[in-house]
């Protein structure tokens, strides 16, 4: 998988951090602080569950051998048809979570990093290296979804997370196709 790809792949997977960005303020206010934490906990989640999918992907599909490259575009088609369907959920208010403390913000910081994680399990079929991109996954979740706070709280415009994730569902599901044509090809 080339740099370029790589890069789409991280901003595809952090369109779900800054669409729960977003919703974290709808029942309460927060604060600049509340806001670092929010995308601080977001990037952290998301770096582990990327660096625990690349492992067991990895795991997986060394056992798989020739069909290792069928599982890894079978994840990326799955995880993009997740985004999409996610995006049928009602509004904002019934599916935001309330931050009240550390627990619950990690609680949405978990439920934001599953699709990066289904992710993560193929990647490992394209030669990416494990520990750069789960770091660069962490700082792309973080940064994403401090943007996303901020911006929620400015705007107050919470369908862009929901247009976010179409985009990154989108881009998830042409790579996919993309690697499945130069397959098919050869």
């Amino acid at each position: 998988m080339s740099i370029i790809e790589q890069i789409l792949m991280l901003l595809a997977i952090s369109t779900v951090p800054f669409s729960h960005g977003l919703t974290s303020n709808v029942f309460k206010c927060t604060t600049s602080f509340e806001d670092v934490k929010i995308g601080s906990l977001l990037g952290l989640v998301q770096g582990i569950m990327i660096l625990l999918g690349l492992l067991l992907g990895g795991w997986i599909i060394g056992f798989a051998g020739t069909m290792g490259f069928s599982i890894g575009v079978a994840t990326l088609i799955i995880s993009g048809i997740r985004m999409i369907m996610e995006l049928r959920k009602g509004d904002p208010d019934d599916n935001a979570f309330k931050l009240d403390d550390t627990i619950m913000i990690t609680v949405m910081a978990l439920a934001a990093s599953i699709n990066g994680f289904i992710v993560s399990i193929g990647l490992p079929a394209f030669d990416i290296h494990v520990l750069a991109f789960a770091g660069a996954s962490a700082a792309a979740a973080g940064l994403f979804g401090f943007f996303g706070v901020k911006l929620g709280k400015k705007y107050g415009k919470y369908m862009w997370g929901k247009y976010a994730k179409l985009g990154g569902a989108i881009i998830i599901l042409v790579i996919a196709v993309f690697h499945l044509v130069l397959y098919l090809i050869d």
